[in-house]
């Protein structure tokens, strides 16, 4: 199953950002105490190694099994799949096969998607098309897999154009492509969406923030690196 029904969904309800649709039972307070936990778990440890990240991932996918009306905790378990390192390139694939399969569940527990919902699913859906290109040796896979993200984030922009992932995204993108100061001025503002728009649903997958940071880092370290050395004797 893939998402491709958000694109064609057309919805009447017009939800708050951050409120959930869900469907058919609200989260219970048990449901949202051990997914709060699990999620501040994940944020505390996103420097931490492969080990702890796995132990969190499978927590996700746990609370996932235990609530079986979330698709919050599937969603959180779908990302947290797509960040953990493998060992080797099956390794790496089979994380995003589980990312994919949690990321369906996540969306057949949602029976009428917000548009801010449906923006966050595609995201998730082209993080795990370009995770899978990324990690290829082919170069016409790698290209064919990174052209399936496109329509993804597309279609999130759409649906919600103040989405920091959005931004976010693009701004990797061009620092990949060692355009740097048109990829820091997309972080940049990436960082003011996150701050513009918060959510008011603390189980949200709001996920990404710290990254930018360590990708603005790594612009100024290199920025740094490639700096001629001042000649002796001179101010400059």
């Amino acid at each position: 199953m893939r998402l491709a029904w958000f694109l064609i969904a057309t919805l009447a309800a017009v939800v708050p950002h951050g409120s959930s649709a869900l469907s058919p039972l609200a989260p219970s307070a048990d449901y949202s105490a051990v997914l709060l936990a699990a999620i501040a778990d994940w944020n505390a440890n996103l420097a931490s190694g492969t080990e702890v990240q796995e132990r969190i991932a499978l927590r996700f996918e746990d609370i996932a099994s235990e609530y079986p009306a979330g698709w919050e905790a599937p969603f959180w378990a779908s990302h947290a799949r797509t960040q953990l390192q493998a060992d080797d390139i099956p390794g790496a694939l089979a994380n995003m096969d589980l990312a994919q399969e949690l990321l369906d569940l996540a969306g057949s527990r949602l029976a009428t998607p917000s548009d801010d919902e449906r923006a966050e699913f595609h995201m998730m859906q082209a993080l795990i098309h370009s995770n899978r290109a990324y990690v290829q040796q082919d170069a016409t896979e790698r290209t064919r897999l990174l052209a399936l993200a496109g329509p993804d984030r597309l279609a999130a922009e759409q649906l919600n154009p103040d989405n920091p992932r959005v931004w976010m995204q693009r701004g990797f993108d061009l620092i990949r492509a060692r355009r740097m100061d048109e990829g820091r001025i997309m972080l940049t503002q990436a960082l003011g969406k996150f701050d513009a728009y918060p959510s008011d649903n603390p189980l949200w997958p709001d996920w990404g923030r710290p990254w930018i940071g360590f990708w603005l880092g790594g612009i100024e370290k290199r920025e740094r690196q490639e700096l001629p050395e001042r000649a002796p004797g001179r101010d400059s």
